[in-house]
């Protein structure tokens, strides 16, 4: 009896000393676990950090700004400039090498970022809009050796108040008409304070039958399929353009999984219920509207200054 007690006792504590030997490796693969992570985040912050060094030593290497910057027209353009700094051209350089490139303020007759972009949506789609310097240091380096328009062509100027605008086209007979109408309608009008933030799912409603959706061909895992509410895509992405002609960088944004044939390559904004989203903020010290207009087929986008 005594020998089995024994015996029982040992192959209890060997057990224990199992078990606390398990929790022990298993403790230490967790502390490894975060060390690698913790590693893995150091080794992607630098690598981030690195890009981002990279871009601004490109920038700076530039030292003939004539492309894209007159002084003259500098001063006499911004009252607010003239009134700062005067006509002393090294330190208006400098104003227009630290804030004005960010700004999208105008430099030259023969230079606008924003008509850079809105003639350039090959460039838009590579560069966005969290970096505007991108397209300034683009035409000086090769832009304009390439001859890609830098102006606004007639017609092209964006009317007082107007902060960007574009237009995509779409069959009206076709069944997803019925959901490019009625999601351009439901963000029409939405007004935006400074410190807002807005979502296109929200914002046009679950895409339901009883919503007023209906069948439309969308995209699921590369394949194309029909879902309803299939093509409010072509309304998110025509408004995803011009928030980066705006120069207003999406807080949330998705590409589809195959190409799409209403907008160029990497402009376009998947949508997709409680996965995929496009979202913003309003970064600015004015309220922005959103217009979006549908007519026979042709689906225009405009954000405004409220």
């Amino acid at each position: 009896m005594k020998k089995g007690l024994r015996k029982g006792i040992k192959i209890a504590a060997l057990c224990l000393g199992m078990i606390l030997c398990l929790e022990r490796d298993v403790q230490a693969a967790g502390e490894n676990n975060k060390a690698v992570t913790a590693t893995k985040k150091v080794s992607q912050a630098s690598v981030i950090k690195k890009a981002k060094v990279k871009k601004l030593r490109e920038i700076d290497k530039i030292t003939d700004f004539s492309a894209v910057f007159d002084a003259a027209y500098y001063v006499q353009r911004y009252e607010d400039i003239r009134n700062v700094i005067g006509n002393d051209e090294k330190k208006l350089l400098e104003h227009f090498k630290e804030f004005g490139m960010k700004e999208a303020r105008v430099a030259s007759p023969n230079f606008d970022v924003k008509a850079y972009m809105l003639n350039n949506l090959d460039l838009v789609g590579q560069m966005k809009a969290d970096d505007l310097t991108e397209y300034f240091a683009h035409y000086i380096k090769s832009g304009k050796e390439e001859g890609r328009v830098a102006v606004f062509q007639p017609g092209q100027q964006p009317a007082e108040g107007i902060l960007a605008t574009f237009t995509t086209y779409y069959d009206p007979t076709e069944m997803r008409a019925v959901n490019v109408q009625l999601a351009s309608t439901r963000i029409n009008g939405m007004r935006l304070a400074p410190g807002e933030s807005f979502s296109f799912s929200k914002s046009v409603g679950r895409r339901t039958v009883e919503n007023g959706y209906v069948d439309g061909p969308s995209f699921a895992a590369g394949k194309e399929v029909t879902s309803i509410g299939g093509g409010i895509c072509q309304v998110s992405s025509n408004l995803y353009v011009s928030l980066l002609l705006a120069g207003i960088e999406p807080t949330e944004h998705h590409y589809h999984s195959l190409p799409v044939d209403y907008v160029p390559k990497y402009l376009d904004a998947a949508i997709s219920e409680n996965v995929q989203d496009l979202c913003f903020k309003n970064n600015s010290a004015h309220d922005i509207v959103i217009e979006s207009m549908v007519n026979n087929g042709v689906l225009t986008v405009t954000l405004k200054r409220g």
